[in-house]
């Protein structure tokens, strides 16, 4: 695939729909999350609003990508990051936060985490690293096929 800029990102990543899971506790971002990868991609999107109940889905679902949320009403994302990561059909993680720092990116990334975004952010550059985090995914799954 030829390289593009992160205002050009491709609509989906290869022949396939990929599945998303968001678990986000602000209801407006996750709905405008939800419903821009949804229209911007062909990709299968599941939410929640409460990190119990996104571990269970996680590991009950096969899920591609998860966008995880680090301060929840019910936990941290962060202190969930490895059992999310544990689950059968190894999903990249997005973690995403309204406040960002850089021990908590190190502790994110150092764990496993495809990536560490800052919210709100542009829904182009949470889309690229959506691509980039599947490709990733497309690209292990074709390495452990052979």
């Amino acid at each position: 695939m030829p390289p593009f800029k992160r205002d050009e990102v491709p609509m989906q990543s290869a022949n396939r729909n990929s599945k998303v899971l968001i678990i986000e506790d602000d209801r407006h971002m996750n709905n405008v999350l939800t419903r821009v990868i949804q229209k911007k991609t062909c990709h299968d999107v599941t939410s929640c609003f409460f990190l119990k109940e996104g571990l269970n889905m996680a590991v009950k679902g096969s899920y591609d990508v998860i966008l995880l949320d680090v301060l929840m009403p019910d936990g941290n994302g962060l202190d969930s990051l490895g059992a999310i990561l544990s689950v059968e059909t190894d999903p990249e993680i997005i973690v995403l936060t309204g406040r960002p720092d850089s021990d908590s990116a190190r502790k994110a990334i150092g764990m496993g985490a495809f990536d560490y975004l800052s919210k709100p952010g542009s829904m182009a550059n949470i889309l690229f690293h959506l691509h980039g985090a599947i490709s990733r995914r497309e690209c292990r799954k074709k390495n452990t096929d052979r």
